[in-house]
């Protein structure tokens, strides 16, 4: 999944809130940064306006912008692998690293985009001064920048600390979103790429007017009609009984008998006793009622197998039917 994250992804107005309260508590904002395409990319949720002047000043230059952001990524994954979470740039001063537990698609870390100090930094200005003159930065702006870095005492790391940990709750769960999203739209991808309600409907025309005995081979399931139907109904009865999440359209299903969708409709219930999207909806909610035991699928999916291309209307009829929501049908199937 590391490939489909993208920066917006992570610019959410969560994760901006998050910034704003570590900038107002503590003077210190964060990024996010993740693997993207075999490289890295990285966020800083609601922009970088807000970075400190002494920052900006180690990213005026190109080798000052490239060293920070391979500097992030370098503390990234060594956070990641059971590193320290308070590091020193490559400017000298401090940075906080949040490691995101259970990254299964690499690295994945939350960071202080701005850098701070505590009194013992105050000792290393001469490593600071040495290493950014080496950028071509002049000392005189870069010790007046330095001088205003927010200074962190063990309070103030400790409220970022858990301000980047509830950041990382989130960015966890935005991949989780983006990966069910994912396999939503596969599995849509999948349900689109079926056969056609009329290729199948004419098929099975074909193959039971060859047979001549249709309705010896009644799908278990199918009621029985009010009295003997014709061809078209026994067949579309049984295809609706036995696959009930193929995307049934009336208008396909008449075209393939060459009538029109009204004369269907009309047949249909003249013969099954009840129109054709009701019989249609009852199995469909039949096999939710099957796929809802396996925990292995979320609702959207059962839906969607089911031939609900919409949740939300699948779990509103999945109620009038059953008097609850899919959730708690698969709550009282686990109870019972």
């Amino acid at each position: 999944m590391a490939e489909s994250l993208q920066q917006e992804d992570f610019d959410t107005a969560l994760l901006r809130k998050l910034s704003d309260l570590a900038s107002e508590l503590t003077g210190i904002r964060f990024i996010v940064v993740f693997p993207h395409d075999g490289g890295w990319q990285q966020v800083a949720p609601g922009g970088v306006t807000d970075m400190p002047h002494f920052c900006r000043l180690v990213q005026s230059t190109e080798e000052g912008r490239r060293q920070c952001r391979m500097c992030h990524v370098l503390m990234t994954v060594a956070a990641c692998s059971g590193g320290a979470t308070e590091r020193r740039c490559h400017s000298g001063v401090s940075v906080l690293v949040n490691p995101i537990a259970e990254s299964e698609d690499g690295a994945l870390a939350v960071l202080s985009t701005c850098t701070f100090t505590s009194p013992d930094d105050r000792l290393r200005w001469k490593e600071t001064k040495a290493r950014m003159q080496k950028l071509g930065i002049e000392p005189e702006p870069l010790v007046k920048a330095y001088d205003r870095l927010p200074q962190l005492n063990p309070r103030k790391i400790k409220i970022t600390r858990a301000i980047m940990a509830a950041a990382g709750d989130a960015v966890q769960d935005i991949r989780r979103r983006i990966a069910l999203e994912e396999e939503l739209a596969a599995l849509r991808n999948s349900l689109r790429s079926r056969p056609k309600t009329r290729e199948v409907v004419e098929r099975e025309l074909r193959v039971a007017a060859r047979d001549r005995s249709p309705r010896t081979s009644r799908a278990h399931g199918v009621p029985e009609p009010r009295e003997n139907p014709p061809l078209l109904i026994e067949v579309v009865a049984k295809l609706a009984t036995e696959k009930p999440g193929m995307p049934f359209s009336v208008e396909e299903i008449a075209a393939a008998a060459r009538i029109t969708p009204n004369h269907f409709s009309t047949t249909f219930h003249q013969y099954m006793g009840q129109c054709f999207t009701e019989f249609l909806s009852e199995r469909r909610i039949a096999l939710a009622k099957e796929l809802l035991q396996d925990l292995t699928l979320n609702i959207g999916e059962v839906a969607l197998r089911s031939g609900f291309d919409d949740p939300g209307y699948f779990a509103r009829r999945f109620r009038q039917k059953t008097g609850m929501s899919p959730r708690q049908w698969r709550e009282k199937l686990a109870i019972t």
